[in-house]
């Protein structure tokens, strides 16, 4: 009986260091901030022509929730897509929000309820209720050397 009770006891603490370890060779790989790569945003089905799409990238759950974007971006709308590269990204975890700002006023218009009027949306096409996406719906990891990220108009 005692001999398996430490028998239990030296497997969990084994699988529990092995388990550890793995995760963190993972994050590491995640992480890495020595390496950086190009960052394709497309956003597609956009309406009309007219104005522009403003792009935010986010690299953490607290600066998406604050509005504190990492890097951000105004981009031209041609056939209802609108493209832009960010160059030399650190690899990492990141979300983003865009929305189409028709009339150039440089902010997403409400109705008189808080509803957007303005086409908009989040990466990983996450939807929000009664408000932006939950970061950890949005999130994505970005960790090569170039990755498209596609996006719609909601």
């Amino acid at each position: 009986m005692k001999q398996t009770f430490l028998f239990t006891v030296a497997i969990t603490i084994l699988f529990n260091v092995l388990t550890s370890v793995s995760f963190a060779q993972d994050r590491e790989k995640i992480s890495d901030s020595t390496k950086s790569g190009n960052m394709v945003v497309i956003v597609s089905d956009i309406e009309s022509d007219k104005g522009s799409i403003m792009l935010a990238l986010y690299d953490s759950k607290e600066n998406y929730q604050t509005g504190k974007a990492s890097f951000s971006q105004k981009i031209n709308i041609s056939n209802g897509k609108a493209q832009h590269v960010f160059a030399m990204i650190p690899y990492g975890e990141y979300a983003i929000k865009y929305y189409h700002d028709e009339n150039l006023n440089g902010k997403l218009d409400t109705n008189l309820f808080g509803i957007p009027k303005e086409g908009y949306g989040f990466s990983n096409n996450a939807a929000g209720n009664f408000g932006p996406a939950d970061f950890e719906d949005a999130r994505f990891i970005f960790n090569t050397s170039k990755q498209n990220v596609e996006l719609s108009i909601q």
